[in-house]
This record gives structure tokens, sequence and C-alpha cells, in this order.
């Protein structure tokens, strides 16, 4: 994770964090924020990935998901 989280990001990255449960700092939450889903989905199938690949499995508890932002609605007179 040092690694990765040392400049450069990888490209279209644009935030990483490596969080931690406060009570137990074995389990690892890592939260990449992207320019777009497929500046991610490059970096998910290069080489680059593979040092993370070994964590990306099911009995690492390993789980992906997608977020897009929302504009706010203004609220109508």
């Amino acid at each position: 994770m040092n690694r990765l989280a040392s400049p450069p990001l990888p490209a279209g990255m644009t935030d990483l964090y490596l969080l931690t449960k406060q009570h137990n700092d074995s389990e690892y939450l890592l939260l990449t924020v992207w320019q777009d889903s497929q500046a991610y989905a490059l970096w998910r199938h290069s080489p680059a990935f593979a040092p993370i690949d070994t964590y990306a499995t099911s009995a690492n508890h390993f789980h992906a998901a997608s977020y897009h932002q929302v504009p706010k609605k203004e609220p109508q007179d």
C-alpha cells in the first residue's frame, strides 16, 4: 500500500485513503477516487494492480463498488 500511495498515483486516480478500524488495525479498507470508471477499469486490469491482486479474493472479503456523484437538486418554488 505504501508503494501505491506514493506519488504519482495511477493515471486517473485522484485520491486514495487507507482506513482501519479503530480497535482492529489488522482490517483495512482501501477507498480510491477516480476521474471516471474507465480509468479504474484500466488500472484494475493492468500489471500495476498485481501487488493488490493477492488480496482481491473473497477469502479476504474483497468487495469493489462504484459510486457516482449525484448533482444537488435545487428546491422548486
